[in-house]
């Protein structure tokens, strides 16, 4: 019945809009432990929406910001989506090969939780399938970002995915596992740990295969509500919306009592604390700075009131005390955390008697998301996944502000990107990183190129002035300063410097930098396609 209802909607919202099959796959999220097919091939929800997804982004075109040539231009450039393309091809190649290269060597099956060994099987198939998903998610998320139009889309959609989130994790948490036990259908070895009863805690898993997976999750889209703020460009409700949901995902994260998850839930809050502070100190947009404001001093408000609280109530504060304790500081006595330890202990092993290879793609259980990148593409797989994330963290941003919002959220997207790593570093248990961070990689990767497209002033030789106003030698490539003491400067006189620009322009550049000066109300707009070479 479950199936039958999904693949029901999945039709609708093929022949319907856009909008539809968006909200489909962000619902799809939250039904991490829900199969779609028959058998013994698991195809999760949002798995199976990624292909239409796909497909119907790059069908809009020029409506999101995308031409198929540039479309292909970001998958191949390093500066974009190139490095993720290359892990992608590498790991397709060794899930291919390895378990016949390397048959036999002792590994943790995926689904069994048991030791086995190497060999090629429908895990191997399903992770790659997963793998290259979030490819796709990134991918079409890159190219939606660019548009305004598919910024509001990606902004309903994740709001959508995180109300999914919430309403499963909320009827697990009142009513119990049992009514949701109709949706978990994927064969899927499920994680059970009762250490925490005597605390008073219950394990909120959703519509999960474990606590970690559903705490994951519900980190990873707060912190991309919370951070990246999509909705914030659109203002009224749906801004509002970004908050209100943000920290209801915070609460299912503690609810979850996953250690990873909780640990990087503490992170989040130290981290959005110092967010809000900076952009109300140093933002360059003045309704951001004043927004940034009022929410310092509603944290501060409710900081004082969750103090006074606990001062009146000290029991309230032993208790939370034992559950940071139990959950975190305690976690390596838990028998939990040496089961997991073993899993990435014995699939680090199997990857060194490869040399390094790599045994492929849902060959192995891991708990370190490092790990099992490792083992699913090899040593120059888990190099080319590595720079990729440095681009994404290192890569130089324009000045946020309303002009780029892009930029805006490329600068949250970073803050993002570090929280919802946390859970997976200490608890993800293959290479597939998810939708939801997916979308996080797709803002990090396409806001550096932001710098370039969405300077709203034009670049051109200025030469350095001597004294008297003279040129005082070769000029460089610099922001054209618009307004000095409220007026208007002119045009510089080119034919009156005797000297040449150090950077020598292209031929048949100067009729349209000069163009660019002569009339700057003719400049493009801020959302262009995305500009690669």
């Amino acid at each position: 019945m479950v199936m039958a209802i999904f693949w029901l909607l999945w039709g609708i919202a093929a022949v319907g809009s856009l909008r539809w099959i968006i909200y489909l796959f962000f619902a799809g999220i939250a039904f991490g432990a829900t199969n779609t097919l028959p058998g013994g091939v698991n195809l999760l929800p949002a798995t199976a929406c990624v292909p239409l997804l796909v497909w119907r982004v790059l069908r809009a075109g020029d409506r999101l910001g995308g031409q198929p040539g540039q479309v292909v231009d970001a998958m191949l450039n390093w500066r974009v989506l190139g490095l993720l393309t290359a892990y992608s091809l590498i790991a397709l190649v060794v899930t291919c090969t390895a378990p016949r290269l390397f048959a036999g060597v002792p590994i943790v099956e995926l689904n069994t939780l048991r030791p086995g060994r190497l060999h090629f099987g429908p895990t191997n198939i399903t992770q790659i399938c997963y793998m290259l998903g979030s490819y796709g998610i990134t991918l079409a998320t890159c190219v939606m970002v660019q548009s305004r139009e598919g910024r509001r889309l990606l902004a309903e959609g994740l709001q959508v995915g995180a109300l999914a989130l919430i309403v499963t994790g909320t009827a697990d948490a009142t009513v119990g596992s049992a009514p949701l036990s109709v949706f978990k259908t994927a064969k899927y070895g499920l994680i059970l740990d009762a250490s925490f009863d005597d605390i008073g805690m219950r394990r909120v898993v959703g519509v999960f295969s474990e606590a970690s997976a559903y705490g994951a999750a519900t980190l990873a889209l707060a912190a991309c509500l919370i951070f990246i703020r999509p909705a914030r460009e659109f203002g009224g409700l749906l801004a509002m919306l970004d908050i209100v949901l943000g920290l209801g995902l915070e609460l299912m994260t503690y609810l979850s009592t996953s250690s990873g998850a909780v640990a990087g839930l503490g992170l989040m809050v130290a981290a959005q604390l110092w967010f809000m502070l900076s952009s109300s100190i140093a933002s360059a947009d003045r309704g951001e700075r004043g927004q940034a404001q009022i929410e310092v001093l509603a944290a501060l408000v409710v900081m004082a009131a969750v103090a006074a609280y606990l001062i009146m109530a000290p029991d309230i504060l032993g208790k939370l005390y034992d559950v940071i304790d139990r959950l975190v500081l305690k976690k390596g006595e838990s028998a939990s955390y040496i089961e997991r330890s073993g899993w990435t202990r014995d699939t680090f092993r199997a990857v060194m008697l490869t040399w390094g290879y790599g045994i492929g793609a849902g060959a192995s259980r891991a708990s370190n998301w490092g790990v099992a990148v490792l083992a699913a593409s090899g040593a120059v797989g888990a190099a080319m996944m590595g720079g990729f994330f440095m681009r994404c963290m290192l890569a130089r941003l324009p000045v946020a502000g309303s002009g780029v919002p892009l930029a805006t959220m490329g600068r949250g997207g970073r803050y993002a990107l570090a929280v919802a790593m946390i859970p997976a570093m200490g608890s993800a248990t293959t290479a597939d990183y998810g939708a939801v961070i997916a979308v996080i990689l797709a803002v990090a990767a396409a806001a550096p190129l932001a710098a370039e497209e969405g300077d709203e002033l034009p670049r051109f030789p200025h030469p350095r002035m001597g004294p008297a106003g003279a040129p005082a030698g070769p000029g460089r490539w610099r922001s054209a300063p618009v307004f000095l003491n409220g007026a208007v400067l002119p045009a510089p006189d080119f034919a009156a410097s005797s000297s040449q620009p150090a950077l020598p322009l292209p031929a048949g550049a100067e009729p349209a930098v000069m163009q660019e000066i002569i009339a700057p109300e003719q400049a493009a707009s801020v959302d262009q396609p995305l500009r690669l070479s």
